[in-house]
């Protein structure tokens, strides 16, 4: 039988701490986190839809590359995308780009010492969720109905926000409007309540476009409606939330005539009586 030397190395004792993440965008995102205290430097190492799953093997040194899926893989789908001692100390920001819009990737860091690549394999771990799109950053507002009659209402707002194609209102009767619309869908506005796209249950939009008022129709007198304002990107297209919101009561409706019913007496009416 032939004996094997198993070489122990001696792993950082302070592993990197605080995980965080800003300049999220559809394709990117930078990963920030404070140093141990690691003698060789830190591994970042990324993975898409589920957590790092294996550890890098002490001995061994690995390429980093901030592209996804470009650097050195362990095990399957985890890819390094730093590494590095600098900056020895502090706050380190490590840029990860060539990610997928909708797609969550998960980071596992990992200091090492010099002395034999020695990995500490209490990773430090994190996630971040890149979105689909990119949302305006200014939402709609000003909103409020000038005119309110008993079947129809003017709902009006004074800003579109900071989005390229406008917005999109969204109007339901009885109770706040309880879906957003969703990213990368697209809809079609109608005034007549009802007859619009139906977001969810109830949610009914009357309008999209660059204006800034919608008269919408077809409502029932004496009933509360809620609306919701939605400034949108068009490449997406891309909508902003929360929204500007809003509600109103319809007015009472003018008095109908129903029916009538006459009587004819047929027997004596006496003087004064009332009949």
């Amino acid at each position: 039988m032939i004996e094997q030397d198993v070489i122990l190395c001696t792993a950082p004792s302070t592993q990197a701490t605080t995980f965080n993440f800003n300049t999220v965008t559809t394709t990117s995102c930078n990963v920030t986190f404070t140093r141990g205290n690691g003698t060789g430097g830190v591994l970042v190492v990324a993975r898409q839809g589920s957590a790092v799953n294996t550890d890098p093997t002490s001995g061994t040194s690995y390429t980093a590359n901030s592209s996804f899926g470009s650097g050195s893989q362990i095990g399957t789908g985890n890819w390094v995308v730093f590494n590095s001692n600098s900056p020895s100390s502090g706050t380190v920001t490590v840029p990860v780009n060539n990610l997928v819009g909708g797609q969550t990737y998960h980071f596992a860091i990992y200091e090492y010492n010099a002395t034999a690549t020695c990995y500490n394999m209490t990773e430090l771990a994190g996630s971040v969720a890149i979105p689909i799109c990119s949302p305006p950053s200014v939402q709609a507002s000003g909103q409020n109905t000038p005119t309110i009659n008993s079947t129809n209402a003017t709902i009006a707002w004074t800003g579109n926000g900071n989005g390229d194609a406008g917005v999109i209102v969204v109007v339901r009767q009885g109770s706040a409007v309880n879906a957003d619309p969703v990213n990368t869908t697209t809809y079609t506005a109608n005034t007549a309540f009802g007859i619009g796209s139906q977001i969810g249950t109830g949610n009914y939009v009357a309008y999209i476009g660059s204006g800034s008022s919608v008269n919408v129709t077809g409502l029932l007198p004496n009933t509360a409606y809620h609306y919701a304002i939605y400034t949108y990107n068009s490449s997406g297209p891309c909508y902003m939330t929360p929204a500007a919101i809003g509600n109103f009561t319809s007015a009472n409706g003018p008095m109908a005539y129903i029916s009538s019913t006459s009587i004819q007496q047929t027997g004596s009416v006496l003087p004064g009586s009332v009949n």
